[in-house]
């Protein structure tokens, strides 16, 4: 109805440059990450289960984006009403939820981030999140080609490259970001090391361009070694794995979830260091790990 009785006027046009009202759909693309940071939230019991309707509003939006997006990046008159109504609404709905919530969450903490490392030169947030909401939605393990093909779909840059960073900017940032005290989020559960978080950007991006510079003996040397240790996973550990096995520890998962149970896990060393990655895991899921 918004729609149609804008487009009733003859004068109504897009009245800013293209980029700035791409750039304006960042904070609606960042919806997707923050409702998964609120879901996390409530079933890690650290906010209660309330405004569920709202919760609706927002998926309806971001349903909106996905048929507009094509319109947004156009700068088309479509494009850009649909843009003025999503926002508003956005808006309104976290008025009435008392905070950002909905639509703000760890993407928001990596973006501010990129904004720091900007310095003094320019930047545009909504493009900041353009980069930050793919990478946050693949730590969160969401469908992340379908997050970066709708960012890049309205126009986002997805590439620090595209917002004057490098690749090494985003991975320090990932390394910074600290659980903020308003809001859980995906960032209280994973805190990433240098190594998980070029791992996480080069899942998202893909490998970086190879080096031109010949590879010394040194490098050849730890290739192989590490082409040995992923051969030893896979034939050691991942083929004679019991799939009936596999299936009676998951069931048991299930069973501790619905029942309120705890998991306690007790290892030292490397055993403890897998074994606090597999603890991750299951809080993501809701089960109360320790």
């Amino acid at each position: 109805e918004f729609l149609r009785t804008f487009m009733a006027h003859d004068d109504v046009g897009p009245m800013t440059p293209a980029r700035l009202n791409r750039a304006g759909s960042g904070d609606l693309l960042s919806i997707i990450t923050a409702l998964y940071d609120w879901d996390l939230a409530i079933r890690q019991k650290r906010e209660i289960p309330r405004a569920l309707g709202m919760r609706q509003q927002m998926e309806r939006i971001v349903h909106g984006l996905k048929i507009y997006a094509d319109e947004i990046k156009a700068n088309s008159d479509l494009g850009w009403l649909f843009q003025i109504y999503a926002l508003a609404e956005a808006s309104l709905v976290n008025m009435r939820f008392g905070s950002s919530r909905p639509k703000d969450g760890s993407e928001h903490l990596l973006a501010d981030w990129l904004e720091e490392m900007r310095g003094e030169r320019p930047y545009l947030h909504g493009e900041m999140l353009g980069v930050a909401v793919p990478i946050m939605a693949e730590l969160q393990q969401q469908a992340v080609s379908e997050v970066r093909t709708l960012a890049q779909r309205l126009g986002l840059p997805t590439d620090p490259e595209e917002i004057g960073l490098s690749r090494d900017d985003l991975v320090e940032a990932l390394t910074k970001l600290e659980p903020r005290r308003d809001k859980y989020t995906i960032v209280d559960v994973r805190r990433l090391s240098r190594p998980e978080a070029e791992l996480l950007v080069e899942r998202v991006l893909g490998p970086s361009i190879p080096s031109e510079e010949p590879v010394s003996p040194e490098a050849l040397v730890v290739e192989e070694a590490v082409r040995a240790i992923i051969q030893h996973i896979r034939h050691k550990v991942i083929e004679p794995l019991d799939a009936n096995k596999a299936r009676s520890f998951v069931e048991l998962l299930v069973r501790i979830k619905s029942q309120g149970g705890r998991v306690f896990l007790n290892a030292a060393g490397r055993s403890g260091e897998v074994g606090s990655y597999f603890l991750g895991r299951l809080a993501e899921l809701g089960i109360d790990a320790h």
